[in-house]
C-alpha cells in the first residue's frame, strides 16, 4: 500500500472523529447481493426495442419508456430487484465507518436493511419533500429516487430534468462537498453517476475538504488520475490480496478489494513517521532549496500539528527540532534508523545543520545534514561572462529540456534582459503545466510577474516599461489563476511550499518582517551592552542563518527577486545587524554570505559610511582565505564582464559590484603578498571600458589601506598602476569629465612614501612627459581641469627639466586666462598658482581684483556658488600681509562660503 493512501486514510478517519464524513454509494456495492448491473438491465431493455440504433444506456432506457409506457417500464425494473435480496459485507463495512450522511445513486433497499440490522438511525430521503421534513441529523439520501416512489433517475430525460425534480436534494448534496470529507464507494472511473456528481463540484472553493473515491479498478492511468484530482477527488485503488488467501469469500474479486480497503480505514495500521517523511520528501523534491520555516509549516499541515513548539526552526543553531511524543519516544532502534534514512532524503533540500528528534530538554537524537549547500555559484559570484556565454549558446525551444529553458529565462533576467526573460518564463510556465510539473509552473509564472518589480535599466525599451506598469497595476494576476487550476491534491498537500509566491511576493515580505524584528532585538542588545549590561544570546547567529537560507532559496531555485527592494533590504538589514553587533566584540568576521549581502544591498557611498562609522579605531574586518578567494573571484568576474562584450545593464551593474567588493577588501588588513595580488588585479581594471569609474574605487582602496592600516604597497606595483592610468588618459581624445585625478595624486604620494631616499619619481617616464605635452594643447577650460586634477601634484613632486616644463605650462595657461573672461575657475587657478610659488605678488593682486569684482556682483544679486568655499580655503593659506587692502573681500568670501555651506546642510537635513 502506498504511503499516500495511508495519509488519505488518516484524513478520512479524522473526518469520522469530527462527524464530518459523507459516503456516496454506487451500484457496485450491491453487485454481490445478486442484484443486476446497469449493463444487465440495459441489455434486456435493448433486446425488447424495435431496431435500436444506440448503445447509450440513457437513450436505451428513454426509448424503452417511450415504447412501452410507465407501468411496463417500472415493472421491468422491479423484476431485477427481488424483495428477498440481502445486504452484503460491503454494506456492513460502510456503516462501520459511521458516516454522518449516506448518499446513494442506487434504487434498491439494501442500505435500509443494513441500517436496520445494525440498529443505526438514518432518516431515509428519496424526495425534496422528505428532505424538507427530515427530523434527523443523519440522513440516507437516495439521490436518484426510490422504486417505491416511482421517481427513479434512469433514462436520459430524468438526468436532464434532475435540477427541476430534486432542487433541494441537489443543493444539499452540493453543500456536502464544502462541509464534509466525501468518500465515493462502488463506482468505476467511467461511471456515469460519478461523473455527473463530479461535474457539480468543479468550481468548489480551494478551502473545501478533500474527497476520495475507492475505485473498483486495480489500476488507473495518469490522465484518469489527473481528471479526478483536477476536481479535488483523490483516487484510492482497491486493495487486492497479496497472498491469494482471501477472507472475503462471499465477495467478488472487485468487491473484496474494496472491502479490504474499507477495513484499512476502519482498522488503521500504525502509520510510521518515516512513511510520512518519505511522502513529504517526494513533495519537496521539485525544489533545489526549501526555506526551513516553510518545512516546519509543511510538517504542521501534514501531521495536523496544533501544539505549540511540537516542531520548530531554531534559527540560532540552524536546526529543525521535532519534540517526540510518548509513542514516538518508544521507537525501536530499527524504527529510528528508518526515520533517520527518511530525514536524510528530506534534508537534501533543507539548508539546516541537522534535524533534532528531542526526547527531553537535554536528550535528543541528532540527524546531521550530509548535503553540501554550496553558496558560491555563478549568480552569487556575479559570473556575468559565463551566464552571457550560456545565453548565447541556448534558447527557449522544444528541443531543450524544460529545466534548461528555465535557466535560460532566469539567466536573461539576471543579465537584465527583462523583455526576453518575461516571454521565456511565460512560455515555460505553460510547458511545465502541460507536463503536470505544477510547482515549477508556478515558480515560472511567479518569475514572469516579479521580474518587473526591481531595477529596470534605462536602456530597456519603452514597450517593456509599459508591460512593467501593466504587471504592477494588475490585480487579477495569472499566479492565482494558475493555482486555481492545480489539482486539489497539490494545493492541499503542498500549500506550505508555495505559499507566499504570489503577486504581492508575501514570501519576501514575511521574511523582511522577521529580519526587521530580529534587527530591533539586536539593536536593543547593543544599547544594553553600551549601557554596561552583560548580554548572552545568539541573535546574530539567528540573523545570519535566516539571511543565508533566504539567499539560498532565491538563488538555488532561481527566483526573480534578486533586484527587488525587498530582497536588498533584507540583505542590508542582516549585514548591518551582524556587523554592528560584532563591532562590540574582539573580531568582526565577514564570510562569503555577509560579503554577498553587502555587495547586493548597499550603494557605494553608503557602504563606505557604514563601515567607517562602525569600524572605530582602525578596526579591520577579518576574513578567511576562502572568503578572500570568493571576493577576489567576484572582482575577476566583474572585470571579465567589463573587458568583453557583456555590456548594457550587466556592464553598469558589474562595475558597481566590483567597486563594492573592493570596498570590503579596503577594510581588511592585508599582508604584503595579498596586497601585491590585489595591486596586480587593479592594474587590469584599466583594460576595461569602465576604467574611469573604477579609478575612484581604486583610489579609495589605496588611501584606506594606507591611512587606516599603514599598508605599504610595492613601489613597482604602484608605478605600474600609475603608468596604466596615464596611458589611458593619453590615449583618450579628452580627459573624461568624471576623472578628477584623485587616484593619480594618491599614487604619486604613495610612490614617494615608498622610496627610502629622495629620487626623481618621474625620471625616464615618457608617458608623463607626453601627458604634459598633451595638456598644453588642450582647449582652455579642458586644460584648466587637467591642471587642477593632475598637473599641480606633478609640479609639487617633480624636479629638474619636468618641473620647469610644468612651470612653463602653468604660467602660459595663466597668461591665457588673463586675456579671457576671468571666471571663478580662473580665480581658483590663480590662487593655487600663488600658493605653490609659481606667481609673483603683482599677479596675486591681479587675481584679488578680479575676485573683488566677482564678490561684488554676487553680493548685489544675493547669490553664491560652490566655488567660494574653495576660494575661502585658498585665501586662508596666504599670509595676511599679502592680503592687505583686500580684508573686506576676504570677509565677503567667508559670508558667501557660509551661505552655500548652509544651503548644503539644509538639503542634507531635508
Amino acid at each position: 500500500m502506498e504511503v499516500l493512501n495511508k495519509e488519505h486514510f488518516r484524513t478520512i478517519r479524522k473526518a469520522i472523529e469530527n462527524n464530518k464524513l459523507a459516503i456516496f454509494v454506487g451500484s457496485a456495492v450491491s453487485y454481490d447481493s445478486d442484484l443486476p448491473s446497469w449493463a444487465d438491465l440495459i441489455g434486456l431493455m435493448k433486446g425488447a426495442l424495435e431496431n435500436p440504433r444506440t448503445n447509450d444506456y440513457l437513450k436505451i432506457a428513454e426509448h424503452y419508456y417511450l415504447q412501452y409506457g410507465r407501468n411496463t417500464y417500472y415493472s421491468k425494473i422491479n423484476e431485477f430487484f427481488p424483495a428477498g435480496s440481502q445486504p452484503n459485507l460491503l454494506h456492513e463495512l460502510l456503516l462501520k465507518l459511521k458516516p454522518q450522511h449516506i448518499v446513494t445513486t442506487n434504487w434498491d433497499n439494501l442500505l435500509e436493511k443494513s441500517i436496520a440490522n445494525a440498529g443505526d438511525l438514518y432518516f431515509r430521503v428519496a424526495s425534496d419533500h422528505e428532505l424538507a421534513s427530515s427530523p434527523s441529523s443523519q440522513l440516507l439520501i437516495k439521490m436518484h429516487g426510490d422504486l417505491s416512489h416511482r421517481n427513479i433517475i434512469f433514462k436520459e430525460s430524468d438526468y436532464l430534468a434532475y435540477a427541476d425534480k430534486f432542487p433541494l436534494v441537489e443543493n444539499f448534496i452540493k453543500s456536502l462537498f464544502s462541509t464534509h470529507v466525501v468518500l465515493f464507494v462502488g463506482y468505476s472511473i467511467s461511471d456515469y453517476n460519478l461523473n455527473q456528481i463530479l461535474s457539480w463540484i468543479r468550481n468548489r472553493t480551494q478551502d473545501a475538504p478533500p474527497s476520495f473515491t475507492i475505485l473498483t479498478e486495480s489500476k488507473i492511468t495518469l490522465s484518469e488520475s489527473n481528471y479526478l484530482r483536477e476536481k479535488g477527488v483523490y483516487p484510492l485503488l482497491r486493495e487486492d490480496s497479496e497472498s491469494g488467501d482471501d477472507v472475503y469469500l462471499g465477495l467478488s474479486t472487485k468487491s473484496a478489494g474494496v472491502a479490504r480497503t474499507l477495513e484499512k480505514i476502519i482498522h488503521p495500521e500504525n502509520i510510521e513517521f518515516s512513511d510520512i517523511l518519505n511522502e513529504m520528501a517526494a513533495d519537496v523534491s521539485n525544489w533545489d532549496v526549501v526555506y526551513p520555516a516553510t518545512i516546519v509549516q509543511l510538517f504542521k499541515d501534514r501531521l495536523n500539528i496544533t501544539k505549540v513548539n511540537k516542531v520548530y526552526y531554531d534559527s540560532s543553531d540552524n536546526v529543525i527540532v521535532y519534540n517526540l511524543n510518548g509513542d514516538e519516544e518508544k521507537y525501536s532502534r530499527a524504527q529510528y534508523r528508518k526515520v533517520r534514512k527518511s530525514l536524510l532524503r528530506f534534508l537534501l533540500v533543507v539548508p539546516v545543520i541537522e534535524f533534532r528528534l528531542t526526547v527531553t530538554h537535554k536528550r535528543f537524537y541528532r540527524v546531521r545534514n550530509l548535503s553540501n549547500f554550496k553558496f558560491v555559484d555563478e549568480y552569487t559570484a556575479f559570473d556575468f561572462g559565463l551566464i552571457h556565454e550560456r545565453i548565447a549558446s541556448a534558447g527557449v525551444n522544444l528541443s531543450n529540456s524544460l529545466d534548461d529553458s528555465y535557466q535560460f529565462a532566469f539567466d536573461n533576467y539576471y543579465m537584465k534582459r527583462l523583455a526576453v526573460a518575461r516571454e521565456a518564463f511565460m512560455y515555460i510556465a505553460n510547458r511545465y503545466f502541460s507536463k503536470s510539473l505544477f510547482i515549477k509552473s508556478l515558480v515560472s509564472s511567479f518569475n514572469k510577474k516579479q521580474l518587473c518589480f526591481g531595477d529596470i535599466p534605462w536602456e530597456i525599451s519603452d514597450g517593456f516599461l509599459e508591460i512593467s506598469m501593466e504587471e504592477q497595476l494588475s490585480r487579477n494576476d495569472n499566479i492565482s489563476e494558475m493555482i486555481d487550476r492545480f489539482p486539489k491534491s497539490i494545493v492541499s498537500r503542498q500549500r506550505a511550499l508555495f505559499q507566499g509566491l504570489d503577486a504581492s511576493n508575501s514570501f519576501l515580505l514575511e521574511r523582511f518582517k522577521q529580519i526587521a524584528n530580529l534587527s530591533r532585538e539586536i539593536d536593543d542588545e547593543i544599547n544594553a551592552i553600551n549601557n554596561g549590561s552583560m548580554v548572552f544570546s545568539n541573535r546574530v547567529g539567528s540573523m545570519y542563518n535566516q539571511a543565508n537560507s533566504i539567499v539560498l532559496f532565491v538563488i538555488k531555485n532561481r527566483v526573480s527577486v534578486v533586484y527587488s527592494s525587498d530582497y536588498k533590504n533584507i540583505a542590508r538589514i542582516a549585514f548591518e545587524s551582524v556587523v554592528k553587533r560584532q563591532c562590540l566584540e574582539k573580531e568582526v568576521r565577514v564570510d562569503e554570505v555577509l560579503s554577498y549581502l553587502a555587495i547586493i544591498s548597499f550603494k557605494e557611498k553608503d557602504l563606505v559610511k557604514f563601515l567607517s562609522d562602525n569600524l572605530k579605531d582602525a578596526k579591520a574586518l577579518e576574513i578567511s582565505g576562502e572568503t578572500f578567494d570568493y571576493i577576489f573571484k567576484v572582482l575577476e568576474n566583474c572585470l571579465d564582464a567589463m573587458s568583453s562584450s557583456v555590456k548594457g545593464g550587466a556592464g553598469d551593474y558589474s562595475s558597481a559590484i566590483w567597486s563594492k567588493a573592493l570596498i570590503i577588501l579596503s577594510y581588511v588588513k592585508h599582508d604584503k603578498s595579498i596586497s601585491n595580488k590585489i595591486i596586480d588585479h587593479l592594474v587590469e581594471a584599466f583594460d576595461t571600458y569602465k576604467w574611469v569609474d573604477l579609478s575612484e574605487a581604486i583610489n579609495r582602496f589605496l588611501v584606506f589601506q594606507f591611512n587606516r592600516y599603514s599598508n605599504s604597497f610595492s613601489v613597482d606595483g604602484l608605478k605600474l598602476l600609475l603608468d596604466k592610468q596615464v596611458e589611458k588618459i593619453n590615449s583618450a581624445a579628452n580627459i573624461p569629465r568624471q576623472e578628477r585625478g584623485r587616484l593619480f595624486s594618491s599614487l604619486l604620494y604613495l610612490i614617494k612614501d615608498g622610496h627610502e631616499s629622495e629620487v626623481d619619481l618621474f625620471k625616464d617616464n615618457k608617458n608623463l612627459y607626453k601627458f604634459i605635452s598633451n595638456v598644453s594643447l588642450m582647449e582652455f577650460s579642458e586644460r584648466l581641469r587637467a591642471i587642477s586634477g593632475f598637473v599641480f601634484v606633478i609640479y609639487s613632486l617633480a624636479a629638474g627639466e619636468l618641473k620647469n616644463n610644468v612651470r612653463d605650462l602653468l604660467l602660459s595657461t595663466f597668461a591665457a586666462a588673463k586675456n579671457r573672461e576671468f571666471t571663478e575657475s580662473s580665480i581658483i587657478f590663480g590662487l593655487d598658482l600663488y600658493n605653490i610659488g609659481v606667481l609673483e605678488r603683482e599677479d596675486l593682486d591681479f587675481v584679488l581684483y578680479r575676485l573683488q569684482e566677482k564678490v561684488k556682483e554676487h553680493m548685489e544679486k544675493g547669490s553664491t556658488t560652490s566655488s567660494f568655499p574653495v576660494i575661502k580655503e585658498q585665501l586662508s593659506r596666504i599670509d595676511a600681509s599679502n592680503l592687505q587692502g583686500f580684508e573686506e573681500v576676504v570677509g565677503q568670501v567667508t559670508t558667501l562660503s557660509e551661505s552655500i555651506e548652509n544651503s548644503f546642510k539644509r538639503i542634507n537635513n531635508s
